[in-house]
């Protein structure tokens, strides 16, 4: 259950470093917005101009427009990576939480349920086996084996019942 503590808090601080990510690329993504608007302004008052502009000088513009266009795509592309990144490590550590107090609610009555009763047995027949080996000792033997069938049967549901928590789930 440690690793699973573990896993969602390791998945918890992914989380936080995307959302830190996620913000650096949004400011990026602004200031190529800005970029972009400026050079079309630009290359729009150029190709409008009562001036006749060089060739040249528009096509500049017009390489530096079309740069900034790409940077702006794989900028957005980038956000969209880390946003649905973002969003699966919040599903996942949802999934972790719910994992965990499943566990917190079911393990103490498993334990309850199939581990105590064996034990508290096995205290009741050590208290006969105490008051026999004074007054019986051929009926206290008998307990003794009652006694060894018992803890070894109360083993056997402990294995059986870590087994099953070390063993995933299919689904």
């Amino acid at each position: 259950m440690d690793f699973t503590r573990t896993e969602a808090e390791q998945v918890r601080d992914e989380r936080q470093s995307a959302e830190q990510l996620i913000e650096q690329h949004r400011e990026k993504a602004g200031e190529l917005i800005g970029r972009y608007r400026v050079l079309t302004e630009q290359f729009e008052r150029l190709r409008h101009s009562p001036n006749a502009q060089p060739r040249a000088e528009l096509a500049v513009v017009f390489e530096a427009v079309l740069e900034a266009q790409r940077q702006l795509l794989a900028a957005r592309n980038e956000l969209n990576r880390l946003e649905s990144a973002h969003d699966t490590l919040g599903r996942y550590a949802n999934y972790l939480d719910a994992v965990l107090n499943e566990f917190g609610e079911v393990m103490p009555r498993v334990l309850h349920d199939e581990v105590a009763p064996p034990l508290t047995n096995s205290i009741l027949q050590i208290e006969i086996i105490q008051r026999l080996l004074d007054r019986n000792l051929e009926q206290a033997r008998s307990e003794l084996k009652d006694l060894k069938a018992t803890a070894t049967t109360a083993i056997q549901r402990i294995r059986g019942l870590m087994t099953d928590l070390r063993t995933p789930k299919a689904g």
